[in-house]
């Protein structure tokens, strides 16, 4: 029993318990995705997931559902001083014909906002249709959870990513 216990403890310690998994980067400079989560504003159609370098606690996550996502990010300090003086995130929001979100089959497109990766206080902004270059894999939106791959890339902005979203619906 006491082998179970340290062999948990050492997978709580090294990561392997992370919910999403992945990479963005630009020219070079990577910010690891080791954290997630996802809101769905059904009235508005949109369905946001905040891909972050580190984790969030419970008391961010709440201020995240309650709207105030960006006070929450920008006063988080940097997560590799080595790259970074500031927080950099990302914002991926999916489009659905449907507002549902049901099936991948009724997107129509997705905006990925990238802060920081590069630049304190410089976003990349691109807007995407799940083209040949653009790969969506997986997708399940659950009551609570929302889970699915992406990958893809800009060449003009030199930007690619891999995403392995497991993210709570807040």
């Amino acid at each position: 029993m006491m082998r179970f216990f340290m062999a948990l403890l050492a997978l709580v310690v090294s990561g392997v318990c992370v919910a999403s998994q992945g990479y963005i980067e630009k020219e070079g400079t990577r910010m690891t995705i080791r954290d997630s989560v996802a809101v769905h504003d059904a009235q508005v159609g949109k369905l946001t997931i905040y891909l972050l370098p580190t984790r969030l606690s419970a008391t961010e996550k709440a201020k995240v559902k309650q709207g105030n996502a960006l006070m929450v990010l920008l006063r988080k300090g940097s997560p590799d001083s080595n790259k970074w003086g500031w927080y950099p995130y990302a914002r991926l929001e999916l489009k659905d014909t449907t507002t549902k979100f049901t099936s991948p089959d009724t997107f129509y497109g997705y905006y990925l906002m990238v802060y920081g990766l590069k630049q304190k206080n410089y976003t990349d902004n691109l807007n995407g249709y799940f083209q040949d270059d653009e790969v969506l894999r997986n997708y399940h939106l659950g009551s609570d959870r929302l889970e699915f791959e992406f990958s893809g890339g800009e060449k003009s902005m030199a930007i690619k990513w891999r995403l392995d979203v497991d993210a709570p619906l807040l």
